[in-house]
């Protein structure tokens, strides 16, 4: 069998392959198209052909009236008196993360104890389901979480010293992350954008060339899980202004940067809250059709599920009060969303939904071992 080196770039659009002096050079391309929500799904679906409804969980925090923070939740009300000024509250959250071994970002205090983290990205020890790291044996895995700073830059480091090291794989799996952080800093437009695309291309090729001095007969395939769109414009939701106070016994609601999901009994409430929402003028809800397209039809992820357009985000959002220059979880559809796969190998198309990455990934890593094309 061919060994293979496969390396995921979160949030590299399809359309900055043109940048490239390595990758674009490269055999075979595809455009990806990924599902609804941000990369904690996408990536369930390009390593697991999983959509939310298989998953299990839509976007990294939901509702859970049965979450195990609910204990928790007389501390968290208290916690109300450090939310002013921003900073401090920054602060704080930060604390309350620490302790509770998990990112509670911006979610208000005052209803933390009715959330619960439900995403985890398919490729860490802790997801639950068969993705292709557990189909496949002898995945040597170099991960970008086990980093907190320099992440992209000790991934590669680490794979150079496994492949210096070791043996005893069938194929190398790299995940980075640090593309993703920064087109939300600083945007797409922007000179260190540029140079980050660049400098990943030449890490990319070095890897290669040394993966392939050890390998003869081996394959590359890069991938990301989607693309992103310049900021333009912001919308801020005041639920409680117009509804009352947000509880279990009348509506809650999660609001993400581009997504917000509500939930509540009250149907004529409902009703009244996609009114609002749509008022707005900047998203819609989406159907019922939609949601089953998109395999984010079970009611656990909200009654409503309201996107926004392209280029807009909510301000403040359950994950802070900074304004980002590029943001995804659009619609799949849009241009802007698209990310890529290039490899060395020959692919079946020349574009793919998520889910069929996965099927397609499979088919190249377990293939038997054949002339390379790549030269």
């Amino acid at each position: 069998m061919r060994k293979n080196l496969i390396i995921f770039i979160d949030a590299f659009p399809f359309g900055s392959l043109e940048g490239t002096a390595f990758l674009a050079t490269l055999p075979s391309r595809a455009k990806i198209r990924p599902g609804f929500g941000y990369s904690v799904n996408v990536k369930a679906e390009l390593f697991g052909g999983l959509k939310p409804d298989a998953a299990g969980y839509l976007c990294e925090w939901t509702y859970d009236p049965d979450s195990a923070l609910r204990k928790l939740q007389p501390l968290f009300t208290a916690l109300r008196l450090f939310s002013h000024p921003y900073l401090l509250d920054r602060v704080v959250h930060k604390i309350v993360s620490k302790i509770l071994r998990q990112n509670v970002f911006n979610i208000p205090f005052d209803r933390l104890g009715h959330y619960r983290k439900t995403g985890c990205a398919a490729y860490e020890q802790t997801f639950d389901k068969p993705t292709l790291f557990t189909e496949v044996d002898g995945i040597r895995m170099v991960r970008y979480s086990k980093y907190r700073t320099d992440r992209d830059n000790s991934v590669f480091d680490e794979a150079h010293r496994v492949l210096e090291a070791e043996n005893d794989y069938s194929h190398i799996f790299l995940s980075l992350a640090d593309l993703d952080a920064l087109m939300h800093r600083q945007g797409m437009n922007s000179a260190a954008f540029r140079e980050k695309i660049q400098a990943l291309d030449q890490q990319v090729e070095k890897l290669w060339s040394q993966f392939r001095k050890k390998h003869r007969d081996a394959g590359l395939i890069v991938l990301s899980d989607h693309g992103m769109a310049p900021v333009t414009d912001t919308v801020s939701v005041k639920l409680e202004n117009k509804f009352g106070p947000s509880r279990p016994d009348t509506y809650m609601y999660f609001i993400d940067a581009t997504i917000l999901r509500a939930w509540s009994r009250d149907s004529n409430l409902t009703n009244s809250i996609e009114q609002y929402l749509t008022e707005l003028g900047h998203g819609q809800v989406l159907s019922q059709e939609e949601r089953k397209r998109y395999g984010i039809s079970s009611a656990r992820f909200g009654d409503l599920i309201f996107l926004l357009d392209e280029g807009v985000v909510f301000i403040p959002s359950f994950f802070g009060k900074r304004f980002p220059l590029a943001m995804h979880g659009y619609r799949s559809e849009l241009e802007s969303q698209a990310g890529m796969l290039v490899s060395s190998e020959s692919l079946t198309a020349d574009e793919f939904t998520s889910t069929r990455v996965f099927e397609e990934l499979r088919r190249i890593v377990t293939q038997e071992l054949q002339v390379g094309t790549y030269a």
